[in-house]
Formats: C-alpha cells, sequence, structure tokens
C-alpha cells in the first residue's frame, strides 16, 4: 500500500491558472475507489474514512461526511490543495478548519481533512445575486481602505431590499462575517475569490458564517520545508 505524502507539488506560488482542466476532474466513484485504495493509509494519518458517505460533489472533486462529524475531500484542484495546506491548524472565526492536506503518492489528487459545516439560515433568505454584489463591495473596501466600515454594511444591507426586520439582521451578520473571514484570510497571503452561498457555511458550535473551499484563490503556497517529516518521506509500505 503506497503512502499518503505531500510532495514537491506544493511549491511555489499558486492561482486559478494552476487549476486543472475540465478532463482532469474526478467522479465521485473514482474518489470512493481512492478512499477504499488508501483506507489503511488514511488511518495512518489519524482519518478514519470506513463509512464514509457523499455530501456533495463538484468539477475537481467529491466531498465525504466522516463517522466523528469531519469531512474528506478527494480532489484534483493543486491550487486547494497549495491554499489549504497553508491553512492547515489555525483557528479562525470566520474560515473553515483543515486539520490535514495529503497528496495520494500514486496519483495527481489530494486529500484534504476539514471540518463539517452546515447551511446557514441566509441561504433561505438570499441570493447568490445579492451576496456576489455585497461580496465585491467588501472586496473592494477592505482593498481601498484595509477594512469595510459598518456603516458600509449597513447600506449593502438596506440595497439587498430585505423587508422583514430578522432578514435584515440576519443579512447585516453574514456579511460581517464574510467580511472577517476575507480579513483573516489575507492575514496568511490568501485572497478569497470563489464567493457563492454554496463556498459560505455555518459553524453550528460557535454561530458564526464560514468561508469554505479555497480552490479559486491567490496565495503563497506552501514549501516542502513547512512539512511535517513523515509527510515528506515518499518511500512506500
Amino acid at each position: 500500500m503506497s503512502r499518503l505524502i505531500l510532495k514537491e507539488v506544493l511549491e511555489g506560488s499558486i492561482g486559478t491558472g494552476v487549476r486543472p482542466d475540465s478532463e482532469d476532474g474526478l467522479d465521485p466513484s473514482i474518489c470512493g475507489d481512492y478512499i477504499q485504495k488508501y483506507m489503511k493509509s488514511l488511518k495512518a494519518h489519524g482519518i478514519d474514512a470506513d463509512g464514509a458517505h457523499m455530501l456533495g460533489n463538484g468539477l475537481l472533486g467529491t466531498a465525504f461526511r466522516l463517522r466523528n462529524n469531519t469531512v474528506l475531500k478527494i480532489t484534483a484542484d493543486m491550487s486547494e490543495a497549495r491554499a489549504a495546506k497553508h491553512i492547515v491548524g489555525k483557528k479562525f472565526k470566520n474560515v473553515y478548519n483543515i486539520f490535514s492536506v495529503l497528496q495520494f503518492s500514486d496519483e495527481q489528487a489530494f486529500a484534504l481533512h476539514q471540518e463539517y459545516l452546515e447551511k446557514g439560515k441566509v441561504q433561505q433568505i438570499e441570493t447568490d445575486y445579492q451576496m456576489k454584489s455585497a461580496f465585491y463591495d467588501i472586496k473592494e473596501d477592505q482593498r481601498l481602505n484595509g477594512d469595510v466600515s459598518d456603516e458600509r454594511i449597513k447600506l449593502m444591507v438596506t440595497d439587498a431590499g430585505l423587508r422583514k426586520s430578522q432578514d435584515q439582521q440576519l443579512f447585516y451578520k453574514f456579511l460581517k462575517d464574510i467580511a472577517n473571514g476575507l480579513k483573516e484570510l489575507r492575514s496568511v497571503g490568501i485572497d478569497f475569490d470563489d464567493y457563492h452561498l454554496g463556498n459560505i457555511l455555518y459553524r453550528k458550535s460557535t454561530s458564526h458564517y464560514v468561508l469554505i473551499d479555497l480552490g479559486v484563490s491567490y496565495s503563497d503556497a506552501a514549501t516542502i520545508d513547512e512539512l511535517e517529516p513523515d509527510q515528506r518521506d515518499t518511500t512506500n509500505t
């Protein structure tokens, strides 16, 4: 059984330009096969994937929920793996927790072990269009002024045209959490750019909205020197 390792592929600067072409995506069945093939190696890295069931899939990979209420994402997206490696072990208020990032030693695929999050109530009142418009405004204010003011966020809520006061309050909190998540990522050199409602989930334990999925991001990548010795080992077992 080949070990799961992180190799030189995680070196260098990254951006959306290194994302695979569509034909390099991973079918959900192939992702499931990887889990079965590398089950023992995953356990050796503290990931018990026995009984994993699919949460959802996209062009480049599939997310599986594990029995310990965490998520294992199998992806062909090198950009996402590099950016995710950059935040392993960091505890952010409004960015998802990444526990480990591994590369299948014999495959062009990666395993991201991350926290499980849920959809929040904001998904019931907002559209992607409303959220994206506010997201653009937040990013531009932060770029120009270093941050977005509370007055600006309140104006964005007004512009959304929500009639119910509880919906306005919910959207205000949502935008505040997004703004802080963007700041947290920028503090480690990541410019988050994959904004849609599917990539903003809810951490129930802390009552915060959280940014997930760093595939469309710009960042300084993790280097081979940042990896633990056992993750740099390229031997097979």
